[in-house]
């Protein structure tokens, strides 16, 4: 029968891969696809041809795709990525990938989350913007171009 109770589905940026998770009615997420760097969350580097539980998210509000991995917004406003990290892109302080989810560094205020090429954005509670990840062409809005594994403020216009 498949998969009747999704709420949301996405897929990873990397059009290549092939990676796609649903949010389910219940803030589980499943994932299923290519899964070399981790990107399906359920602690291993196995293609799936199924949909297999992300491992310790049962609270999702939605989930993002990245290159080769995903992020969760979670119902506490936290979140959570898992998958490719050679950039940063998890958020966690360093940049080695993960096959389960781990939790973006003090971003505990979310309401929105975003990727964009290797990287992600929140948008918090409080209108600020942080930005995690590859920031070769100035991606994290930060004045720099130097990769960051933790989220940092995105500058005001000048």
């Amino acid at each position: 029968m498949g998969i009747t109770n999704a709420k949301a589905i996405t897929e990873d940026t990397d059009g290549g891969s092939g990676s796609f998770c649903a949010v389910l009615s219940t803030s589980h997420v499943d994932c299923w696809g290519y899964n070399d760097d981790g990107e399906l969350g359920n602690g291993t580097t196995t293609t799936y041809t199924v949909p297999v539980a992300v491992k310790n998210i049962t609270t999702a509000a939605t989930v993002i795709g990245g290159d080769y991995g995903f992020c969760a917004l979670l119902s506490n406003s936290h979140i959570d990525c898992w998958g490719y990290n050679r950039d940063g892109e998890l958020g966690n302080g360093n940049m080695t990938d993960s096959d389960v989810p781990v939790a973006v560094h003090k971003i505990t205020n979310a309401a929105e989350v975003t990727s964009g090429n290797d990287g992600y954005c929140a948008l918090l509670s409080t209108s600020h913007v942080d930005c995690w990840g590859y920031n070769g062409d100035g991606e994290l809005g930060n004045g720099n171009t130097t990769d960051s594994d933790v989220p940092v403020a995105v500058l005001a216009a000048s």
